[in-house]
């Protein structure tokens, strides 16, 4: 299992470029995701389903050496098929959530593609709560 903590998410964030799209994408969901997760429960270290869902795209990150505080963007982007099977995970507990009332599927377009269509003019993230 992949272990970065809530700074290596927040430090990948920052540094990959859109110049790997792919990268880009994968670390903000993770931000987001991990951002939600805090704020809604203990922390993202301490649940484990939204932390477990991010494994595969926290691996990813890992291996393109955006964790451990690495200060430099990585010049290699991952494929798209690998974006898209290392996030799939995190769409899939978003449909549970949904399905449990968790989350609303505004939440879970914020998280995924970042767009938050009900927000407030001026807002960048949506409520806490469903």
């Amino acid at each position: 299992m992949a272990s970065m903590n809530r700074d290596d998410v927040a430090q990948a964030a920052q540094v990959v470029t859109p110049d790997t799209p792919n990268l880009h994408r994968i670390a903000h969901v993770v931000e987001r995701l991990a951002d939600w997760a805090g704020r809604n429960s203990d922390g993202w270290s301490y649940w484990r389903a939204p932390s477990a869902a991010a494994d595969k795209a926290c691996t990813i990150l890992e291996d393109a050496g955006l964790a451990r505080w690495n200060p430099y963007a990585p010049d290699d982007d991952c494929t798209s098929q690998a974006a898209t099977r290392a996030l799939s995970p995190v769409k899939a507990l978003c449909t549970r959530l949904i399905a449990r009332g968790v989350l609303t599927k505004d939440q879970r377009d914020w998280l995924i593609d970042g767009a938050w269509t009900a927000c407030p003019a001026g807002a960048d993230t949506p409520p806490l709560t469903p």
